[in-house]
């Protein structure tokens, strides 16, 4: 510790809702030294609406940011306190309701700039450090430091980073790409980038006057929605507290799984080329799309591959840098939330210090990486699901029923067990391995050998067991 108090800093690369909600978690505990690098000038979200779980409000509140988010918040109706989504068959003339999803606390929405400008005003002041696009870094094993380069020409140093960097992480690129030279393994390369899902998603939140004025009894103007049909489906949601519409339109081509997306193969998005892929489908699609969507952006939906590691030494991949999943289980925002939630508790605990950081590190992927794999394969399989392409096909009571059972995890796992499994295992290692004298660095091997329970390099092999 240094004579201001200063126990270690720790630099975050990103400042999306996973690295804005990571440093106001840790700027709840004393002696730890944060700076946010953010590469655009300033703080800023792009997209649509975004929905979280009681599970993710439960741990905003206990980081600290109720009130924040109290403000921006569109709850469940009194009377659908637990709703999630209403599930219809609407690839016909005439839809039907087949499923009523519910859970505990039901699912709260928020428009996505609304979200991070909440999670901002935790930050402390003086943090945030902006056009700092990264480029590079250097781990000085000799010193127990982190350097990092930026676009600009400029440095920074850190005793630990945290990359929040997104999907598309260049300090994920450089730590795999490392690794397969390490290992004369061409096999970790497979996680520099991300894949494409076969699936495009139209985004766009819309007035719900809008709507009511084109269809005053629709049901979206107070429930969600999930409208399914053969290859496309499309959510749409109250936010704003109710004054506007969330919509997210996907439409899917899975022999295109796993690709590498090339745009220029891709038609020219346009309104016609929106409502080509749900002709036919029933009247409360037809109402959203032709009167109240626009020509909304088009987006690719890309994903990782589940990575076999998230931590090398002092540097931690966080957020989408670490797991960007599919979003079919409404949990991108709350993955990154439960990071935060695990990463602040670790970091903030007293017998952290900065020479036994990486092993504060190693607990948070023990803890993250097997609960964060189970998230991405389930909403993988949610997609299929919701668009008739699983297992129980179109038979739409064997469909209501796997929903329930790949959502279950929402609502039987807790991240407070996680943290004090994750604490417990991170001071058995602290008791056991050796201190940094300025010469010797940790060495993973040495503070719990393969904590993971398998071998990273064998990782590649399993990509498509688990696809299955």
């Amino acid at each position: 510790m240094t004579e201001d108090g200063q126990r270690f800093s720790i630099a975050i690369i990103g400042g999306g809702i996973a690295g804005a909600c990571l440093a106001g978690g840790l700027a709840r505990h004393p002696g730890i030294k944060i700076d946010i690098y953010e590469a655009t000038e300033a703080f800023a979200e792009i997209g649509a609406g975004i929905s979280v779980w009681k599970r993710t409000l439960d741990l905003l509140k206990k980081l600290g940011m109720e009130e924040h988010f109290m403000k921006i918040s569109t709850f469940p109706k009194k009377d659908a306190a637990n709703l999630a989504f209403h599930f219809r068959k609407s690839d016909q003339e005439h839809g039907q309701t087949f499923h009523t999803w519910e859970l505990e606390g039901g699912m709260t929405t928020f428009h996505r700039a609304q979200f991070l400008d909440a999670l901002v005003k935790a930050l402390p002041a003086g943090c945030a450090h902006f056009e700092k696009k990264c480029v590079s870094y250097n781990q000085d094993q000799s010193q127990g430091l982190v350097s990092i380069q930026f676009e600009d020409g400029t440095t920074a140093v850190a005793d630990a980073v945290i990359a929040c960097d997104g999907i598309g992480s260049v300090i994920r690129g450089q730590m795999y790409r490392e690794e397969a030279k390490k290992h004369s393994d061409d096999s970790f390369l497979e996680y520099v980038h991300p894949i494409w899902s076969g699936r495009l998603a139209y985004r766009v939140v819309f007035p719900s006057a809008k709507l009511k004025e084109v269809s005053p009894s629709h049901r979206n103007l107070t429930t969600p929605h999930m409208y399914c049909g053969k290859n496309a489906h499309i959510l749409a949601y109250p936010v704003i507290q109710g004054t506007a519409i969330g919509l997210v339109a996907y439409n899917s081509d899975f022999t295109k799984e796993g690709t590498s997306l090339v745009k220029a193969d891709l038609p020219i998005p346009s309104r016609e080329d929106l409502k080509s892929h749900y002709a036919g489908w029933e009247q409360d699609v037809q109402d959203i799309l032709e009167k109240c969507a626009g020509s909304p952006p088009r987006w690719a939906v890309l994903s990782l591959k589940p990575l076999p590691f998230y931590v090398r030494d002092r540097v931690a991949l966080f957020g989408d840098a670490a797991h960007a999943t599919t979003p079919h289980q409404g949990s991108g925002a709350g993955l990154g939330v439960e990071d935060a939630f695990m990463l602040s508790r670790l970091l903030g605990d007293p017998s952290v210090n900065k020479q036994n950081l990486p092993i504060a590190l190693l607990a948070y992927e023990r803890a993250r990486l097997p609960r964060t794999h189970h998230v991405m394969k389930g909403s993988r399989q949610c997609g299929f699901i919701f668009e008739f392409n699983g297992a129980p096909g179109d038979n739409l009571e064997l469909v209501g029923r796997e929903i329930e059972v790949l959502t279950e995890w929402i609502t039987t796992t807790d991240p407070e067990e996680d943290v004090a499994s994750a604490l417990s295992w991170m001071k058995e290692q602290q008791s056991l391995a050796k201190v940094w004298t300025g010469t010797k660095f940790y060495d993973q091997q040495e503070v719990g050998g393969n904590i993971l329970g398998f071998d990273p390099i064998t990782m590649g092999l399993g990509w498509w067991l688990w696809l299955l």
